[in-house]
């Protein structure tokens, strides 16, 4: 049950307002004529309707706006890029309680199909904190902004508009302040153990958003999820947390502290009994499920006879998260859940299930050897209803058989039992299979068989646990999991595991790694472990090893093969087939072929494939079998392992000849269908002594990944080539090419944003050139001096950028090679871009004359999207070249798609989000850049190139503070952007030249920060040569043990507070300035 609220203030601000004749529909029509005078001010483009006395649907009073209103009740109604608003008001008035779940449940529900912006409850009173959670909660999920004016905000405005009714003491004193809460605690049963839910309702009466941060503060005997949690609430906002507490240990404190944190101060909340232990646990979701789940709270409750029923479907479908579900909705009602694991060691089952009846007071002397018919019989429902579940009935052999008896039982008593089992083949013998059959045919047992997620609910599912979450992520997560709820939080959590993804609270994660996710191919070990169980429960099946043989061979020659293969592999054996589908390995395609029943079986065949086992030896021999379902390349590989080396050589013959042809791999057209053939090329090549092609073969494969696949695919090529170096004698005192692959290595760092890393490998480069120059050659040179020069133009350092940019320009012109010298032009233009834009334009202008032989190639999209980020800041007014950029780009766009020119493709996007931007100023029309906002991450992310991302986010920052959305959003996307700053290491700003957009995003962020104790902590954050920005200090200042280390920083971070705000740009001088920005937010825009 819910108890009292508990006011952490030791003050409830809500007071006795008594409305006597004015309570009920009375409050509606005199709130009605308050609004709608009120409204008259904003003339036509403010309408406000009354809606009948009956039958309102949940709404009382509708407010239809074409305007923001601002100040309403406390409240300001933003149009957020829409023309017009609908708001509806609820009312509900008590002259003595606090409104309850019940007053308010279903509301949300009946206007879920309305085209509502936002769902205003106005009350004389208030909302208890569980109430507004779960009303919130409703509204969130159907996108609807909900409000509650309660008493604390509706006295004030209607004593400001002088229309106050009834009778309340002290009228003088009738605005709040400060920061107010409150809390109520659920308690409940859940696998034999005992939780807590904390509802913490939060009230933000000052004049600023607050940020609040709420921890565990005794850490020792208690967990809490989420174990710490941070939320901004605006001013007059109010915020529901729900907190879950266990208690892990009794040794110790007896008492759950949560340390409440508000700025610098904190209280100590102490609350009996608590707390949780980190679970990943996000809500349920599927309409199946919740009907099923609707089935068994309704049988179990009003049952007053024996019922069995049964939940069966494959492993990870929701089958007990149904039952978690119903432990909480019966929650409270004289109804006692007894979980009973069904495990292999059946004698235990039954012994386990007495004590526990025992226990409850249900069961009374009987002996341990009674068959389960009589513990049901004798089971004690005279006080209250029993639910036996039985979980995991596959792991049954024997028990099954009494399982039937009691269907054959006439036991009128309140007693429920609830069977759940796989149908997947993953686990159960022949018998379990069997008995399922039996049940659905049986009229004594009735149950469902749950499917998996539809893809509208899956989408839904991953949009709750993953924060923002880039549709790009969301379509991956959604092909490997195929619905499945359990795969969905399996791949969440292997992104968490690989530091793809990090947690934000209990329910949701976030996107961190978008570099290295593009890399991750495989699928977890979880999902693994229930594949193999699956492949050995077919090896049991007659037939299960010819069967499993042909996934093997299938899965060589893709997700999708001709039925004629299986047709041939089978001959007259072809009901095999049947079973396969049967078993969801293998399904029909649209065009009548077979297909993996989805990706990640076919991901995990093939991987097993690869493993050198015997007995893959003979799967090998069996693959060649069927030549005339592989290409000759296929051919090839099945060849390299049947060990028949001079047909694989001759069958892969063309690859080898591509590898040897080319002489300059920086401008060669690389073969992207070689890529998966070039490890046996080069055991081959190695089986036959040939160095230099074992050489070109590494390069080959370097650049195809640089070229077609994420940077860091490229990076973890040059490691792989290092250690296959190093391995061999005549390789590995070739300081030359060592040379050149640690410059690649230092290449795929650089477009993966880890400046860090290509830093450290192109100084080791370097140094290696210095010692031995006669075994350089000038065009390697030339990368190097070039991505130096690159990579000190994004540290801000502009003395060191400009000297390597004239080392490489030497080169160029020594070399004659017209590519060089426009990437050395186009290096000196990114320099001079913001200190010097004439020297910028012409830079690239000479660097266009050099590609005029160039057309479409890389480096003349890369140059031509430069020279319109150039004229950006001159044009941004100028409508009709904007209009005229925008069908260009979108030309440039389709052909870099086509070329796969992956940094072309992602700034064309940027480009195009930034032109939508500066087209619909005046009308706040975002929704054309926020799509390329979303396709321009989605890129970053597919390619793995995390170089730009954090300027889309900085322009998604823009957007959301011109459409007044919600602080904590637009807090969250700030926190994104500092993120991936310091993952680039791009918070170091050199010698503090205004080389880069860094610069730019992080002046935003600076005025972001209107607290001067955040404000001093980003800025301590920022490294740069001198140092003078670093004190070391934590800005706590209530902190006893404070060591004044921050008092010489300080003076220069309040200098700085002042300086941006004064439209400076941050730790520069007055004269750096940069004309692209937002004039309605003072936000830059950063394009690079």
């Amino acid at each position: 049950m819910l108890s009292q609220i508990q006011y952490i203030n030791q003050t409830n601000i809500i007071r006795n307002w008594s409305l006597k004749e004015w309570i009920g529909i009375p409050f509606e029509r005199h709130l009605y004529q308050v609004l709608s005078h009120y409204m008259e001010k904003y003339n036509d483009k403010v309408l406000v309707y009354d809606t009948p006395s009956s039958r309102d649907d949940g709404k009382d009073i509708i407010i239809e706006s074409t305007i923001d209103i601002h100040d309403l009740m406390g409240h300001n109604f933003y149009l957020s890029g829409k023309k017009k608003i609908r708001i509806y008001i609820e009312c509900k008035t008590s002259d003595s309680n606090k409104i309850s779940w019940n007053q308010l449940a279903g509301n949300i529900a009946r206007v879920e199909n309305d085209d509502v912006d936002y769902y205003v409850v106005v009350t004389n009173t208030t909302l208890v904190p569980y109430t507004f959670y779960q009303f919130a909660k409703a509204a969130k999920e159907r996108n609807i902004n909900f409000l509650l004016i309660d008493q604390s905000l509706l006295l004030p405005f209607l004593i400001q508009e002088d229309a106050f009714i009834g009778e309340t003491e002290c009228l003088e004193n009738n605005r709040q302040q400060g920061i107010y809460s409150e809390y109520q605690v659920l308690r409940y049963e859940k696998d034999m153990q005992t939780y807590f839910e904390i509802y913490l309702l939060i009230r933000n009466y000052n004049l600023k958003s607050e940020k609040i941060k709420i921890t565990l503060g005794t850490d020792h005997d208690w967990t809490l999820s989420p174990a710490e949690i941070s939320i901004l609430l605006e001013k007059n906002h109010f915020r529901c947390l729900k907190l879950v507490a266990k208690r892990n240990y009794f040794s110790g404190i007896d008492q759950l502290n949560i340390i409440y944190q508000l700025n610098h101060s904190k209280n100590i909340i102490e609350v009996k009994g608590m707390n949780l232990d980190f679970d990943f646990i996000p809500p349920m979701h599927g309409k199946q499920h919740y009907e099923i789940l609707d089935i068994l709270f309704n049988l179990v409750t009003t049952t007053t006879n024996l019922q069995i029923q049964y939940l069966i479907g494959e492993s990870g479908c929701g089958k007990s998260r149904i039952i978690d579900e119903l432990y909480s909705k019966v929650l409270g009602r004289n109804i006692v859940m007894i979980p009973i694991k069904c495990v292999n060691d059946e004698s235990k089952i039954k012994s386990n299930l007495i004590k526990v009846l025992g226990e409850k007071n249900l069961l009374h002397n009987i002996d341990e050897s009674a068959t389960l018919s009589s513990i049901i019989k004798h089971i004690d429902t005279k006080f209250q209803k029993c639910v036996l579940i039985f979980d995991d009935i596959h792991n049954l052999d024997k028990l099954l058989n009494e399982i039937k008896e009691i269907a054959l039982l006439n036991v009128n008593k309140a007693i429920t039992i609830i069977l759940i089992g796989r149908n997947d083949y993953s686990s159960g013998t022949l018998k379990y299979y069997s008995f399922l059959q039996w049940c659905q045919e049986s009229p004594a047992f009735a149950g469902n068989e749950i499917e998996n997620l539809i893809e509208k609910d899956a989408v839904n599912m991953i949009r709750s646990i993953i924060n923002d979450v880039p549709s790009v992520v969301l379509q991956e997560i959604l092909a490997k999991s195929n619905g499945n709820p359990l795969f969905i939080i399996q791949f969440i959590e292997y992104l968490l595991e690989m530091n793809l993804a990090h947690i934000i609270n209990r329910t949701t994660v976030g996107i961190l790694n978008i570099d290295t996710f593009s890399t991750k191919q495989y699928i977890p070990n979880t999902i693994e472990k229930i594949y193999k169980n699956r492949c050995r429960a077919l090896a049991t099946e007659a037939n299960g090893t010819y069967m499993l043989d042909f996934l093997y061979l299938a899965s060589f020659i893709g997700i999708t093969f001709p039925k004629e293969l299986a047709l041939l592999y089978f001959h007259e054996n072809s009901q095999l087939i049947e079973i396969l589908i049967k078993r969801k390995f293998l399904a029909f395609s649209k065009d009548g072929n077979l297909v993996f029943f989805h990706e990640t079986l076919y991901l995990f065949f093939k991987k097993e494939l690869m493993l050198f086992t015997e007995r893959n030896e003979n799967i090998w021999k069996k693959i060649l079998d069927f030549k005339e379902f592989l290409s000759s390349l296929k051919c090839g590989m099945a060849y390299f392992y049947n060990k028949d080396y001079q047909l694989s050589i001759e069958a892969l013959a063309p690859i080898s000849d591509s590898c040897n042809s080319i002489k300059n791999y920086s401008a060669a057209s690389i073969n992207k269908e070689y890529y998966e053939y070039l490890d046996i090329i080069y055991k081959l090549a190695e089986r036959e002594k040939n160095i230099e092609l074992q050489k070109k073969v590494i390069l080959y494969k370097i650049y195809t990944s640089l070229h077609h696949y994420a940077p860091m695919t490229a990076v973890n090529e040059c490691i792989y080539a290092t250690k296959l170096i190093k391995k061999n004698k005549k390789m590995q005192n070739d300081d030359l090419f060592l040379y050149n692959i640690t410059e690649l290595k230092a290449h795929g760092y650089m477009n993966a944003g880890q400046l860090k890393n290509a830093e450290q490998y192109l100084t080791e480069c370097l140094t290696m050139s210095l010692l031995y120059p006669k075994k350089h050659n000038t065009s390697i040179k030339f990368d190097m001096y070039d991505r130096l020069a690159g990579l000190y133009i994004k540290y801000n350092h502009f003395l060191l950028a400009e000297n390597f940019n004239k080392l490489s320009e030497s080169l160029a012109e020594e070399i004659g090679d017209p590519d060089l010298q426009a990437l050395a032009l186009i290096t000196k233009a990114k320099l001079h871009l913001y200190i010097d834009p004439e020297v910028s334009k012409h830079s690239l202008l000479q660097a266009k004359s050099f590609l005029s032989q160039k057309n479409f190639s890389r480096i003349f999209f890369h140059n031509e999207l430069s020279i319109i980020i150039q004229k950006l800041p001159l044009r941004k007014d100028d409508i009709g070249w904007i209009s005229e950029m925008k069908v260009l780009i979108h030309q440039y766009l389709r052909q870099s798609i086509e070329k796969n020119y992956s940094s072309s493709v992602i700034r064309s996007y940027l480009i195009l989000a930034v032109l939508e931007f500066l087209s619909n100023r005046e009308t706040n029309h975002f929704e054309s850049a926020e799509r390329f906002i979303s396709q321009g991450i989605d890129a970053s992310i597919r390619y793995g190139i995390a170089t730009y991302i954090w300027e889309f986010y900085n322009l998604k920052l823009i957007i959301s503070t011109r459409l007044h959305k919600e602080e904590e959003y637009i807090m969250k996307i700030v926190e994104t952007i500092k993120r991936m700053l310091k993952q680039q290491n791009l918070l170091y700003l050199g010698s503090l030249d205004f080389c880069y957009a860094n610069i730019l995003v992080l002046t935003n962020i600076g005025k972001y920060l209107t607290r001067e104790n955040e404000f001093y902590q980003f800025m301590d954050s920022i490294n740069c040569n001198d140092g003078l920005y670093n004190s070391g200090c934590s800005f706590n200042c209530n902190d006893p043990h404070c060591q004044y280390v921050c008092e010489r920083a300080i003076d220069r971070f309040k200098a700085q507070f002042k300086h941006i705000h004064q439209k400076h740009l941050l730790l520069m001088d007055e004269s750096a300035t940069y004309s692209l920005f937002d004039e309605k937010t003072g936000y830059y825009i950063a394009i690079s």
